[in-house]
């Protein structure tokens, strides 16, 4: 028994700071062999939490750092919470519904709301004044751009 009780105390994982556990994929680590300093999970504090968001390639010169965003989470869709962008990513990546994105950061410019991390949702960017015409139009002439090859 008392082999039993220490590796239970050997198992147990403790951290200095309190938070949410965050784990990518729980399920892949189900008879996982791991190494050692192979990072399981982490501790999130809900207080500090940012947005990431995948911005499609094509609307990223529209953004702005400070940018003003308006967030929609799934989980609450009637309810809106206000962020700003602080960082614009470089690198051109596939989001989960396979369009090339970049990532993007915002932080709530409210105290941040009682939200999970890990959550889905849409944001609406806002960003400075322009002809209407102009915004309807700027996808078309986008793609009529690309196949004159100009």
């Amino acid at each position: 028994i008392k082999f039993f009780a220490k590796q239970k105390a050997r198992a147990d994982v403790r951290t200095s700071i309190a938070g949410v556990v965050v784990l990518d994929n729980p399920d892949a680590l189900i008879g996982a062999a791991l190494k050692t300093g192979q990072v399981v999970m982490s501790v999130a504090d809900p207080a500090k939490t940012k947005i990431h968001i995948n911005v499609p390639a094509s609307d990223v010169g529209l953004l702005k750092i400070g940018g003003h965003l308006e967030i929609n989470l799934d989980s609450a869709p009637f309810h809106s919470y206000d962020a700003n962008i602080i960082r614009i990513g470089y690198e051109i990546r596939l989001s989960d519904e396979q369009i090339p994105s970049v990532l993007t950061e915002a932080v709530w410019t409210s105290p941040t709301p009682d939200i999970r991390p890990g959550q889905k949702g849409s944001v609406k960017i806002f960003g400075k004044s322009t002809l209407m015409g102009m915004q309807i139009f700027r996808k078309p002439m986008i793609m009529v751009r690309s196949m004159i090859g100009f």
